[in-house]
């Protein structure tokens, strides 16, 4: 049944909204009434009717966005895995640090050139890296 209403009312809208108009503009004539008045009038009677038309068309909106936002989302996720699996499976070594030089992740490259684990180096500066002695 819902469906049935939503369908009628998203095809019957325009005409019944300019029906409206055309009344409220007739109402304003008759009476001598600024068409202000006759639209707060006819708001008045039919506010139900209008409420009814922003509430479903502002849930589609809503879902409609809610989608795409959950497809962006979908899209950086793959990203970020692929983005990661190359930065894991990379020969090079790769050190991520914080603003203080603190080491947040290396990848397997890294530990396979210094001898170092992921564990041991986690934390550390990397200023631990500086030996003296350079080849």
């Amino acid at each position: 049944m819902s469906s049935i209403k939503h369908f009628l009312l998203k095809q019957l809208t325009p005409i019944i909204l300019v029906c409206v108009i055309v009344l409220d503009v007739v109402v304003a004539m008759l009476f001598t009434l600024p068409v202000w008045v006759a639209l707060i009038i006819a708001a008045a009677l039919f506010g139900g009717f209008y409420t009814g038309l922003l509430n479903s068309r502002s849930t589609r909106f809503r879902q409609a966005r809610v989608k795409k936002q959950q497809e962006y989302l979908q899209e950086l996720g793959d990203q970020i895995r692929i983005q990661n699996a190359a930065m894991e499976s990379a020969a090079n070594g790769i050190i991520i640090t914080d603003t203080g030089g603190n080491v947040q992740w290396v990848n397997p490259g890294f530990c396979k050139l210094t001898g170092y684990t992921a564990e041991e180096v986690m934390g550390k500066n990397l200023s631990f890296l500086n030996s003296g002695v350079h080849a």
